[in-house]
């Protein structure tokens, strides 16, 4: 437009808007995505359709198993506390079917292989 002799600034005025308006609506956009996922985490997994019903897991049905199981003279602790206390996860989020990054990272936790 400035080519031609025309004023161009009422356009320039308009483009710095739309460009406010994309930051705005980009963050707005990352909020809801993160609220999204935050309201997804707690939706629990469907179980696969060979998985006998039940009440719960004093009617689960052992399907294998592979060596004996360890005996302990302490209580362990469950595996989202170690993962806290080791570094590996900061999540509050209930535990899902699918490993956070930060556990499948190489050098996650101390000795870990990532894998």
């Amino acid at each position: 437009m400035k080519k031609a002799g025309e004023d161009a600034d009422g356009r320039d005025r308009g483009d710095a808007r739309g460009g406010e308006r994309v930051k705005a609506l980009d963050a707005e956009l990352r909020q809801l995505e993160e609220e999204s996922e935050s309201l997804a985490a707690w939706i629990p997994n469907l179980p696969h359709e060979s998985v006998p019903p039940g009440r719960d897991t004093s009617q689960n049905r052992l399907v294998r198993s592979w060596g004996e199981p360890r005996a302990f003279d302490f209580e362990p602790k469950p595996h989202w506390d170690l993962a806290t206390r080791l570094g590996c996860s900061t999540s509050t989020a209930p535990p899902r079917s699918r490993a956070p990054a930060s556990c499948c990272s190489p050098g996650a936790a101390p000795g870990s292989s990532g894998r």
